[in-house]
């Protein structure tokens, strides 16, 4: 569990959507933000801490995910500059859930590191719903077991954030995963790995293409 502050409102990420029973037996103090917090970075006078064990992005075993052995965490994209995109739903929920691998754009970005996702104004509808997670149940197949869907698709609401580690041509993409081409078309796709959520979003109006969080949510 990560926790930090947003407009003087308790902010808990979860690792592991498990956790979730475990909030109600937890007490959040000052004090015990350093216990628990030792990765996510959301207050600047804190020391650095100490290397901890590696954080899961999903309940998907690495060995299913898309992988790179250059694709590791760097630590100079470690700290959290408020970049944010936004997505339509139900794809930004499935992005932030590491169901969805990439994301697909018809322009290129350098930023590497931390993304923030926010899903836009228009709520999905259930066919849309459906038809995406069918998709991705094909994809998956004999790996299904380790998949499980969002149970809700908020709207206009900051979900979590993803680690991006790079930018690669749509030819470039297919090339290199072709086990994964059918998820993206796009001329320029972006490669997550390590996500967090928000156990509660936080409603945001979103903008277009890469922008900032409001401050006052760091």
């Amino acid at each position: 569990v990560v926790q930090g502050e947003m407009d003087g409102r308790l902010v808990v990420v979860l690792e592991d959507p498990n956790e979730l029973a475990e909030l109600e037996e937890l007490y959040f103090s000052e004090d015990e933000f350093e216990l628990i917090d030792k990765d996510f970075d959301y207050n600047e006078k804190t020391e650095k801490p100490k290397k901890t064990k590696q954080q899961k992005e999903s309940n998907i075993p690495e060995s299913v995910l898309i992988n790179d052995e250059n694709y590791e965490i760097s630590k100079k994209n470690a700290t959290d500059k408020g970049i944010c995109l936004s997505m339509h739903q139900p794809w930004a929920s499935l992005f932030v859930h590491g169901i969805k691998q990439v994301e697909g754009r018809t322009w290129p970005t350098d930023h590497r590191g931390r993304l923030w996702i926010a899903s836009t104004a228009k709520p999905p509808n259930s066919e849309e719903v459906e038809q995406l997670e069918e998709f991705y149940r094909s994809l998956y197949r004999e790996n299904m077991e380790y998949v499980k869907f969002p149970t809700n698709y908020p709207h206009a609401s900051l979900l979590g954030c993803v680690e991006i580690v790079d930018c690669l041509s749509g030819d470039d993409y297919h090339k290199k995963f072709p086990e994964w081409e059918k998820e993206s078309t796009s001329p320029f796709v972006f490669v997550g790995k390590q996500r967090h959520r928000l156990v509660m979003p936080i409603k945001v109006q979103g903008k277009h293409k890469l922008w900032k969080l409001n401050g006052q949510m760091l």
